[in-house]
C-alpha cells in the first residue's frame, strides 16, 4: 500500500511539473504581445483623430483604412493573448498613450496645417509599428501566431498614410 501510494504522490507530482511547464511554454511571449497590444492601441487612437479632425476627405479615408486595419490586427492580437491565458487589463494598453501628440495635433489643426503634422506624425509612428512588429515576431515561438504577425507587416506596409495633399 505504501509503494501504490508514493508511486501515486510521484505520478502527481511529475503531472504538475509537466503542467507548469507547458504553462510557462504557453505564456512565453505574452508580454511581447501586451506590448504590441497597447502600441496598436496608441496607434488606433491617433489614427482616429485623424478621422475626425483632418479637414480634408482623402485624409480621412486613408485614416479610416488605416483605423480599421489596425484595429482588425488589434483584435487578433487580443486573441493571441488570451490564447496564453493571460488577462489583458486597461492600464496594459496605455503603456504608450502620448497626450503630447494631442496638443501638437490641437495646434497644427488652429494653425490650418493639420494634414501635414498629421500625415508626418502618423507615418513615424507605423515606422515605429513595423519596428516593434519585427522585434514581437522575434519572440515568438508559436507558428500560428508568427503567421498571424507576418499579415500584420503586410497590412502595415500597406497602410498609405504616406498621402501628400
Amino acid at each position: 500500500i505504501i509503494v501504490v501510494a508514493v508511486a501515486g504522490i510521484i505520478l502527481v507530482v511529475l503531472g504538475l511539473v509537466f503542467l507548469s511547464i507547458m504553462q510557462k511554454s504557453n505564456r512565453q511571449g505574452s508580454a511581447e504581445l501586451i506590448d504590441l497590444a497597447a502600441y496598436q492601441t496608441e496607434l488606433a487612437r491617433i489614427v482616429d483623430i485623424g478621422i475626425k479632425s483632418s479637414p480634408d476627405s482623402s485624409i480621412q479615408a486613408i485614416a479610416q483604412t488605416g483605423s480599421l486595419t489596425i484595429l482588425s490586427d488589434f483584435i487578433r492580437t487580443k486573441k493571441m493573448i488570451a490564447s496564453k491565458n493571460v488577462k489583458l487589463s486597461e492600464s496594459d494598453l496605455t503603456k504608450y498613450l502620448t497626450k503630447s501628440i494631442d496638443t501638437d495635433l490641437e495646434t497644427a489643426k488652429t494653425a490650418n496645417n493639420f494634414d501635414a503634422v498629421f500625415t508626418v506624425l502618423i507615418d513615424e509612428k507605423l515606422s515605429d509599428y513595423k519596428l516593434k512588429l519585427a522585434s514581437v515576431f522575434a519572440s515568438q515561438n508559436d507558428e500560428k501566431i508568427k503567421d498571424a504577425l507576418r499579415s500584420f507587416n503586410v497590412h502595415a506596409e500597406l497602410l498609405p498614410f504616406s498621402y501628400s495633399p
